[in-house]
């Protein structure tokens, strides 16, 4: 399969980059210019390009591209306000002219609906924090995924740490319980890697934690 990976000078892109060679498939990372990137791999490809700019994405080989995976802004304490949505409406506006269909990205569990009160509590709680702006573009970039006509899952995922691959983890497709749970950045890597292939859960967003 090729990969085409944006944000993958992020703490979850460049794992995802990582599984996804390790488990064969062909990968293009769209770096920002002068980007450092120490990943190596005779399957990885780089094109340098902004994000910002659409004619960044005349990707010669997009057209070739099996699925996208858009981890930009999944580093949260670092990601400037309007960066997420603004992002993921011109990769979807580029899928849509080069006809790619699937579309993986990670999002906040802010985006899942609350199952109970407790629940609904956590999330305003998360949307009162210091990270509020942040979460409210994930939520917005959210809302134009699952308004595209595209094959797509979103990870929804609470506190991300640096931690283990694991690979044993709860996926919620019911939505958020609420608590403060956590996710590993190697599992959520893992979890985009697997549902690549696997294709568990197109079109919804669905929880990931332990």
């Amino acid at each position: 399969m090729h990969v085409l990976m944006f944000g993958a000078t992020e703490r979850i892109g460049k794992v995802a980059v990582e599984y996804a060679l390790g488990a064969g498939h062909q990968v293009t990372v769209l770096l920002p210019p002068k980007a450092t990137f120490d990943v190596h791999h005779l399957h990885l490809t780089r094109v340098e390009g902004d994000i910002a700019r659409s004619d960044s994405l005349v990707i010669p080989m997009m057209s070739e591209v099996d699925a996208i995976v858009n981890a930009i802004g999944s580093d949260i304490s670092t990601t400037k306000a309007g960066h997420v949505t603004g992002a993921a409406r011109i990769i979807l506006a580029a899928m849509g002219r080069y006809g790619v269909k699937r579309y993986l990205g990670v999002t906040a569990c802010t985006a899942l609906r609350a199952l109970n009160w407790w629940g609904g509590l956590t999330q305003q709680v998360f949307r009162l924090s210091p990270t509020r702006a942040a979460l409210q573009d994930h939520d917005r970039a959210a809302e134009l995924v699952r308004g595209s006509k595209l094959e797509w899952t979103l990870a929804a995922v609470p506190a991300v740490r640096t931690g283990a691959r694991t690979g044993e983890y709860r996926v919620s497709a019911e939505g958020f319980p609420g608590g403060w749970r956590r996710i590993s950045v190697q599992d959520v890597a893992d979890f985009l890697v697997r549902e690549l292939v696997r294709k568990r859960y197109p079109n919804q967003a669905v929880g990931v934690w332990y």
